[in-house]
């Protein structure tokens, strides 16, 4: 199956949005223009279209591979770009005297130092967490039925979102039923575009309603005053149509879209924290763009990483870059 390009395009919109977040609303050096800032305000919502892609691209990742392949494919996918800017991170850190100690240093490179009661080296990374917890269960469900237990497992976990909205439950951290929704709006995408069941509309259809519902009432944390209700709702529901849509459309030069889509976890990766550091030294305008050069010598360099562990692994284990 091609790499659809056009999802590339949207992960880099969603690292941006959040660095745009970070950088203009969530820690502002000097005072920004309100408007800039109430607009700004709403970059957080590209960690839920990252949520959403990651439930499109790990499905399509995950058919037909073994468990040990998709669970290599993961590794060699996340961990050497989290490496490198870690490591830069906990410099830049170590350069603004907030170095964490070896221990939690060490811990935060495992990518899940919450487990290990450790805090993380950059606040941002929680979401890889999330991320690493639903990849486990998709590898949970691998074999023959994959599709179809997914499909079951999904509805379930739907249902237990929807449990947890009315009644907190004590597994609703360990089963992601705050984000559950936003992932199984992309497995139901995938389910729309190559399994073509009317049923998986439906799944779609209840899990991003479900999504907007959390996100609403979650809003009243990003600040006084919260977000716009109907400006959220519209935003996920805007982003889940361009991921339908991007999971089909073609570009005649797709290029660029595969370098923004490269760039877009360092960048996620490396926005905050060292962000943080540059713009406290440097004019907003050229710590962006340090940010912007050093996610992309991240990028090139994890990449050349990747490429030598990838060694050995079949076309069919490098679907959509992943």
């Amino acid at each position: 199956m091609n790499r659809a390009p056009w999802i590339d395009g949207l992960r880099f919109l969603a690292a941006a949005a959040v660095f745009v977040f970070h950088t203009l609303y969530g820690r502002p050096v000097v005072p920004r223009p309100e408007i800039t800032q109430a607009v700004a305000k709403y970059g957080y919502l590209g960690v839920v279209a990252f949520f959403m892609i990651s439930g499109y691209v790990i499905t399509l990742s995950a058919v037909g591979r073994t468990r040990l392949d998709f669970a290599r494919a993961r590794v060699v996918r996340l961990w050497p770009a989290f490496l490198i800017a870690a490591c830069l991170t906990e410099a830049a850190r170590a350069y603004d005297g907030t170095a964490l100690p070896s221990t939690a240093f060490l811990a935060n490179l495992t990518m899940v130092p919450h487990l290990l009661r450790m805090p993380y080296l950059d606040p941002v990374y929680w979401s890889l967490m999330y991320e690493i917890v639903f990849y486990a269960y998709v590898t949970l469900l691998l074999g023959a039925g994959f599709v179809d237990r997914l499909r079951w497992v999904c509805a379930a976990w739907l249902a237990l979102s929807l449990v947890n909205w009315f009644t907190l439950l004590p597994v609703a951290a360990q089963l992601l039923l705050d984000c559950a929704p936003y992932f199984t709006v992309g497995i139901a995408i995938y389910f729309t575009r190559h399994e073509r069941r009317s049923v998986d509309w439906f799944l779609g259809l209840a899990a991003l309603l479900l999504g907007v519902a959390y996100a609403v009432r979650s809003r009243t944390a990003m600040g006084t005053p919260p977000p716009n209700a109907i400006v959220v709702g519209a935003v996920i529901v805007l982003a889940a149509a361009a991921l339908y849509w991007a999971s089909a459309a073609t570009a005649r030069s797709s290029g660029w879209l595969i370098a923004l889509g490269g760039i877009s976890y360092p960048l996620y990766l490396v926005h905050n924290e060292i962000g943080a550091v540059l713009e406290h030294r440097l004019p907003l305008a050229a710590a962006v763009l340090c940010i912007l050069a050093l996610a992309t010598a991240v990028w090139r360099i994890e990449l050349m990483l990747r490429r030598r562990l990838h060694r050995g692994q079949t076309a069919s284990s490098r679907v959509a870059g992943l």
